[in-house]
Parts: structure tokens; C-alpha cells; sequence
């Protein structure tokens, strides 16, 4: 007896100089009691969604560094460095060089490479989302402790794209295409109520808020129509949405969220019922004033956004989060509509529109051009088709889908 106490006892006092002998991980610090040990480079000329993305990165280190700011460079020419680097996109040094052999055909990695963090992908719009994979994998703010920031030293996010006939794949794709449009819906004017405003669909029927004249805010009626047919269904009676810029369908619920838009209706929605067309819940108040909205069922949240931010809602518009948007077209902005990838917003000009394409957490990718003069109003995609509403001057909407092509 005495012996197996003997060895038990011998057992336990073993068993820390095991667990001393595990080596932890070896650890990179970004930051280090508040001071930062990496600075951030990008290459000179750079398009400018990479150019401001590397800037949003260099905000959020120094914003957490009490004891210094990180250096945010631009380089001019190939070369190796000591410093050490955050490095994005394309830049010229070895470290980049060595990961971009190592890429999918598509896709984007975000590697420690020696003392250089390497975030790269196989186009522009690639390397934005591998920005987004480190910030969200490395840089969430528990991961920031006592002054510390640390990633392992043997960091690899490595992640291959397949590309099929979506839109996104285009963007990510890297290479140069075209967008054509069909029309294939229209909602004409009813009287009084002829500029086209928001839209959305489920994929068997769309949806069109009708405004009345454009000098009017107030009252609007909502059309709605079979979406494989154009064939109007129905449409309500007037309801009060003042400007109705935007307008997104929530599955769960079968409702229609429609923004009020401007001025001191900034921060109102109303819900329509989308089968009676009937209002719900008349002038719900956001806690911040938007005029475009789209929702995402997958991840139960609304995108929206003003001309300054762009806000994030929960399913029971509860504000999550919110980050300034950072880039500028000289088109005005419209409504939004997204994918499981991107959002996208369509914006008008003079002699055509654009689509404005963002990450869902608000990071601008690019622009993609539709060759039409007609005022857009907002976008929306389902059953794996993408569709911008247009308004028609004094005529009500016209639907267009779009369908894309690789340049030759």
C-alpha cells in the first residue's frame, strides 16, 4: 500500500516537468505595451481600394497604440526591407513574391513570412478579402490584451476561389468584362404616382414603391408584379413612405422594409405586409438615418447606409455596428441591394450608372459600369440573377436583368 502511495505521489510531481517541457507558440507582436512594431506597406500607384483599405488598417493599429503610430508606406520600387511589415497587395518585396508562387489559380492568402505579414490575393478585389480574413481572424478586439497584440508565427489563411457566373466571380476574377441589360418588367405610372423608387423581390414576384410627382414627399403606392412575367398582381393603396427610396424583402417574416430616406424621415422605415400590402408597422425609428437597406436571411442583418457610413441592423434593427464609407464616384448615390459576397449599390450619373461594390462589412472592391443613361434606382438578386430598377421619367420603373462577359 505504502509503495502505490509512494508512487502515485512520484506520478503527480512528474507530471508539471511534462507540462513545462510543452513549448507554447511562438508568437508575432504587432503591437507591444501599447507601442507598434509593424508598419504597413502597400505599393506606390496601387488602385485605390487597396490604397484605402491598407489606410483602415493603419487607423485601427494606431487607434489601439497609446506609445507611438504605425508607419504607413508606399513603395516605388521592388525590393527587400528589414523593417518589420504588414504587407498588402502587391509590393514588390520577396515575401510577397514567395507567398503569390504559392496562391490558388484564384484565391488569396495571409501568411507570416519571416518578420512580414503577407496579405495577398490573386486580383484587387482578392486582396481586400484577405484584409477582411486578417482583420477578422487576428485583430478582434479580444485578441488585444493589456497593451499586447500577437498573431502565431506560423500564421497561413490560405483560400482558393472557385468562380462561376455571378457577378462576384467577375469582380474577384481580376480580369476586365462587360455588363449588358434586358428589360424585362415595367410598373407604369398610376396617376399621380410615377417616379420609381425602391424595389425588391422574393423571386417569384417584385415589388416597386411608386412615389408621387418628384416635387412630392409623402404618399406612395406599391406595385407588385410576377417576376417571370411582368404581369402586375396588385398594388396597395397609398401608403404614407415620403421619399420610399429603398425598399428590401425579409423572407422569415414576409415583410417589405421600406426607407423613408431624407431629411427628418432619415431614420424612419415602415413594413409592408408583402402578400397584402398592407402596412405592418407605420414609421419605425432607426437609431441612425439611412436611405438605402438591403437584408441578408442568411446572416439576419440589414445593410444600410447614408452618404457618410454605412450601418449594420439585426433582424430587430438593433444597430450592431457601423464604419465610414471611403470612397467617392461623383455619381448619386440610389438604393442597394447584395449577394452572399458583396453588396452593391447603384448610383447615377449623367451619361451612364454604376454599381458600387463593397464586403458586406463595408470595404470598397470597385465599381462596375452599366451602359445606360436611365436614372437607377436600386438592385436586388435572386434565383441567381442580378436586376437594377430604373426609373423611367414620369412613367414609373423598368426592371432590367443583367448578364456579363469577359473582354476579349
Amino acid at each position: 500500500m505504502k509503495k502505490a502511495i509512494c508512487l502515485l505521489l512520484a506520478a503527480f510531481l512528474v507530471l508539471p516537468l511534462f507540462a513545462s517541457c510543452a513549448k507554447e507558440k511562438e508568437k508575432i507582436f504587432l503591437i507591444k505595451d501599447g507601442a507598434p512594431l509593424y508598419g504597413i506597406v502597400y505599393r506606390d500607384g496601387a488602385a485605390t481600394n487597396v490604397r484605402k483599405r491598407a489606410t483602415v488598417l493603419e487607423d485601427w493599429l494606431n487607434d489601439r497604440c497609446e506609445n507611438g503610430v504605425a508607419k504607413l508606406t508606399a513603395v516605388a520600387e521592388d525590393g527587400a526591407s528589414e523593417e518589420a511589415e504588414i504587407l498588402i497587395g502587391e509590393t514588390g518585396r520577396p515575401e510577397t513574391e514567395e507567398v503569390k508562387k504559392t496562391l490558388p489559380e484564384v484565391g488569396y492568402a495571409v501568411r507570416a513570412v519571416g518578420n512580414k505579414i503577407v496579405i495577398v490575393g490573386t486580383s484587387d478585389a482578392l486582396t481586400i478579402e484577405a484584409a477582411e480574413a486578417f482583420t477578422k481572424n487576428c485583430l478582434a478586439d479580444e485578441k488585444f490584451e493589456k497593451g499586447d497584440l500577437a498573431v502565431d508565427a506560423d500564421l497561413d489563411i490560405t483560400v482558393p476561389i472557385t468562380l462561376d457566373g455571378n457577378l462576384y466571380s467577375y469582380i474577384r476574377s481580376g480580369k476586365s468584362f462587360s455588363v449588358s441589360l434586358e428589360l424585362v418588367c415595367q410598373s407604369p405610372a398610376l396617376g399621380i404616382y410615377y417616379c420609381a423608387q425602391g424595389a425588391a423581390s422574393d423571386g417569384t414576384y417584385v415589388w416597386f414603391v411608386l412615389r408621387k410627382k418628384t416635387s412630392e414627399q409623402g404618399y406612395c403606392i406599391i406595385t407588385k408584379h410576377l417576376l417571370s412575367t411582368g404581369e402586375k398582381v396588385a398594388e396597395s393603396e397609398p401608403i404614407y413612405l415620403f421619399h420610399g427610396n429603398d425598399m428590401a424583402y425579409v423572407p422569415e417574416k414576409k415583410l417589405l422594409v421600406v426607407s423613408h430616406c431624407t431629411g427628418p424621415e432619415a431614420e424612419l422605415v415602415t413594413l409592408v405586409d408583402a402578400e397584402t400590402l398592407t402596412v405592418v408597422e407605420q414609421s419605425k425609428k432607426l437609431e441612425r438615418g439611412v436611405h438605402a437597406l438591403e437584408y441578408s436571411a442568411s446572416r439576419k442583418l440589414y445593410a444600410m447606409s447614408n452618404s457618410r457610413n454605412m450601418y449594420y441592423f439585426d433582424e430587430n434593427f438593433k444597430l450592431q455596428r457601423e464604419t465610414p464609407i471611403r470612397w467617392a464616384t461623383g455619381y448619386t448615390a440610389q438604393g442597394m441591394g447584395g449577394d452572399d459576397v458583396y453588396l452593391y449599390q447603384p448610383m447615377s450619373g449623367d451619361k451612364d450608372n454604376v454599381l458600387v461594390v463593397t464586403t458586406w462589412d463595408g470595404f470598397n472592391v470597385g465599381e462596375v459600369r452599366l451602359p445606360i443613361k436611365t436614372e437607377s434606382e436600386t438592385m436586388f438578386y435572386v434565383n441567381g440573377e442580378y436586376y437594377v430598377s430604373f426609373y423611367k421619367k414620369k412613367n414609373g420603373a423598368e426592371l432590367y436583368k443583367l448578364s456579363f462577359k469577359y473582354d476579349e
